[in-house]
C-alpha cells in the first residue's frame, strides 16, 4: 500500500471518531453514546446512532454521564437550554440492558443460542461456543466448570439475572446459555459491555 492510500485511511479513521463532551478524547462511536436535542429542547439518547440532528457524544461510562449532567455540558455544547432528566444515568443503564436482551432474543430466533447446562456443555466440548452467558444468580460452581471447559478464548457474560435471560428466550428463567455464531457473539459482547459500563459505578 502506498503512502497516499495510508494517509487516506488515517484521515478516514479520524473522521469516523467522535469527541467526548467531558474528556475531550476522540473515540470510535462504538465506545460512545450519541444524544440529540429535539426541537423542543429535550435531550434524547440515540443508541442506534440514526436520529437526525447534530450528535452530542459521551464516552459510554456511568461516571462520564453523571459528570456531563453536573456540569450542564449538553446545554453548553448545544448552545441552548437543554432539558435533561436527572435520572438519565439510570435510564441509560436500563435501556442498554434491554437492548442486550432484545438482541439475545433475536439471536435465539436465528438459531444461534443454545441453552441449558447439558446442551451448553456439549456445545463447549464440540468447540461450538463463541460466547458463554451465565445468570448472575446461578450456581458459581457450574459457571466455573463451563468457563474452565471453554477456555480463556471464550468470553463469559455474567451480569444478567436468570429471569431476565429467561424472558428474552420466552421462558421463566435461563441460567446457562452459549452463542454459537461468531457475529452474534460479537454483537452481544458489545451490548453487554455497554450495559455493564453504564451501571451505577460501572458494576452490574
Amino acid at each position: 500500500m502506498n503512502s497516499t492510500n495510508k494517509s487516506k485511511e488515517r484521515r478516514a479513521g479520524k473522521e469516523s471518531e467522535r469527541r467526548c463532551l467531558v474528556t475531550g478524547e476522540r473515540l470510535s462511536p462504538d465506545a460512545m453514546l450519541r444524544f440529540i436535542v429535539t426541537p423542543d429542547g429535550q435531550l434524547m439518547p440515540d443508541f442506534s446512532r440514526r436520529l437526525p440532528g447534530r450528535g452530542l457524544w459521551l464516552t459510554a461510562e456511568a461516571a462520564i454521564v453523571r459528570c456531563a449532567l453536573v456540569k450542564k455540558l449538553f446545554s453548553k455544547a448545544a448552545r441552548q437550554q437543554v432539558t435533561v432528566d436527572p435520572a438519565l444515568p439510570e435510564q441509560l443503564a436500563k435501556m442498554a440492558r434491554a437492548r442486550f436482551l432484545d438482541q439475545l432474543g433475536l439471536a435465539r430466533r436465528a438459531g444461534a443460542v443454545v441453552s441449558g447446562f447439558e446442551a451448553v456443555r456439549t456445545a463447549v466440548a464440540r468447540h461450538q461456543a463463541k460466547l458463554l452467558i451465565a445468570a448472575a444468580d446461578g450456581s458459581d460452581h457450574t459457571q466455573r466448570r463451563l468457563k474452565m471447559a471453554a477456555g480463556e478464548t471464550v468470553v463469559c457474560i455474567g451480569c444478567f439475572q436468570a429471569a431476565e435471560l429467561g424472558q428474552a428466550l420466552g421462558r421463566d428463567i435461563a441460567v446457562h446459555l452459549t452463542v454459537t455464531d461468531q457475529r452474534w457473539a460479537e454483537r452481544l459482547s458489545q451490548r453487554a459491555a455497554l450495559a455493564l459500563s453504564l451501571e451505577q459505578g460501572g458494576v452490574a
